[in-house]
C-alpha cells in the first residue's frame, strides 16, 4: 500500500479511509465534526493528492483495507459525543470490559494487534484481563492480560499514554511485577517456567523521553496507538460487530 504523507497529514488519512464505497453529501458531513476546516478544503486537499490523483479507485481501497473497513460495523462510522474525552484509565478500563465482554478471539486479536512480532497462539484459555495492577513500588500497569496455550502462559503488559509523560513510570519495576503475576499463572495452569511475554508503551507517537526510556529498559517495545488500532480493525473477525464496541474503538481513535 502507498503510504500517504506530505500533503496528506493523519486527519486526511483518516477521512479518505473512513470514505464508504459510495459517498453523499450525509457522508461527507460527519467529517466536518473531526475536521473543523469543512469539507470543501478537505475534499480539494484529497483531489490534490498526488498519490490519490493517479489511482483513486485502487487508493481509496488500500486504505479501507489498512483501516479494516468492511461491510461491518466500523469505528469511522460511529458519530461519538464531541465533549467526551477519555482518560488513560478509562481507555483501559473500558478495553477491559469490552475484552471480557467479548468471545475469546477478541482478546487474543487486541494482543496480536498490540504486539505484532510475538508468535501468539490461535486461542487462548483461563483468559485475565487486570488493569491498575499495583507493582508494589509505587506503580501501577495500566493493563496486564494473561492466559494459557499449549502448555505455556502468555501474557501482554500496556503501559498507556495519550499526552502524559513516560519520565516517572518505573518500566523495569512493572516488568517484573508482570512477569511475577505471569510466572504464577503458569504455575496454577500445570506448567512452571513457561511463560512468554510482550512489554509494551503505547502512546500517539514516539517522543523523546520514550526513546529515552526504552533505551534503558530493552524489553519494552513502543507501539503507536493508531498502528495498534489500525492492526485490530484488519484482524478483528467481521462477525464481530459489537455497536456498542464500535463506539468505544471510535472514542480511542478521538484521543489521538
Amino acid at each position: 500500500m502507498t503510504r500517504y504523507c506530505g500533503v496528506m497529514g493523519r486527519n486526511e488519512y483518516t477521512a479518505v479511509a473512513a470514505l464508504p464505497r459510495s459517498c453523499d453529501l450525509d457522508h461527507v458531513r460527519r467529517w466536518m465534526a473531526l475536521h473543523p476546516n469543512g469539507y470543501r478544503q478537505a475534499i480539494n486537499k484529497i483531489g490534490n493528492a498526488p498519490t490519490l490523483a493517479k489511482r483513486p479507485a485502487e487508493e481509496l481501497g488500500d486504505a479501507r483495507r489498512w483501516f479494516g473497513i468492511t461491510d461491518r460495523i466500523h469505528p469511522f462510522a460511529c458519530e461519538t459525543p464531541q465533549w467526551l474525552s477519555l482518560t488513560e484509565t478509562q481507555v483501559m478500563a473500558g478495553i477491559k470490559h469490552y475484552l471480557n465482554m467479548g468471545p475469546p478471539a477478541r482478546t487474543i486479536t487486541f494482543m496480536k494487534a498490540a504486539a505484532p512480532w510475538m508468535a501468539w497462539p490461535a486461542m487462548l484459555s483461563q483468559i485475565e484481563i487486570l488493569t491498575e495492577v499495583p507493582t508494589g513500588k509505587g506503580g501501577r500497569i495500566d493493563l496486564l492480560v494473561m492466559g494459557v496455550s499449549d502448555g505455556c502462559a502468555w501474557g501482554l503488559a500496556v503501559e498507556a499514554k495519550f499526552g502524559a509523560s513516560l519520565a516517572h513510570n518505573p518500566l523495569s519495576h512493572y516488568r517484573k511485577c508482570a512477569s511475577k503475576s505471569l510466572g504464577r499463572k503458569a504455575i496454577g495452569a500445570g506448567f512452571a517456567n513457561s511463560t512468554r511475554l510482550a512489554l509494551i508503551v503505547a502512546a500517539p507517537k514516539k517522543q523523546s523521553i520514550i526513546k529515552s526510556r526504552l533505551t534503558w529498559n530493552k524489553d519494552w517495545r513502543f507501539m503507536a496507538w493508531s498502528s495498534l488500532l489500525a492492526r485490530f480493525e484488519r484482524l478483528l473477525d467481521q462477525t464481530d460487530n459489537d455497536a456498542e464496541f464500535a463506539h468505544f474503538r471510535k472514542q480511542i481513535w478521538d484521543c489521538l
